[in-house]
């Protein structure tokens, strides 16, 4: 009966380890979520946890042309100077301001 306090405290961290465990299976910081889930609660944790979507390693946080729908790539190019998404009819850059030459839209 004196050891249910103990076991009680053994479990609260292997849970907590569990979500850490989870954590670093979506590229977040299993350190962080190890101590949010010890102090606040793992059940919660995990379900927060599992809830958040997974961070992707490369890191590409740029739009690129593979992110945009296929009927918008025929109306979108990149700016030859700053490498940004800008219309094909633009004549000036949005992002950096340098003139460029319209491009006819293909139909």
């Amino acid at each position: 009966m004196m050891y249910l306090p103990l076991l009680f405290v053994l479990f609260w961290i292997v849970f907590s380890l569990a979500v850490a465990t989870i954590a670093r299976a979506k590229n977040r910081s299993g350190f962080i979520w190890f101590f949010i889930s010890f102090l606040c609660s793992p059940l919660i944790a995990i379900i927060c946890v599992n809830c958040l979507p997974t961070i992707k390693k490369d890191g590409a946080t740029q739009t690129s042309h593979s992110s945009i729908p296929q009927v918008m790539t025929a109306l979108l190019r990149d700016c030859p100077e700053c490498a940004e998404v800008i219309k094909s009819a633009a004549k000036k850059c949005k992002h950096c301001g340098s003139k460029v030459t319209a491009l006819e839209a293909v139909s």
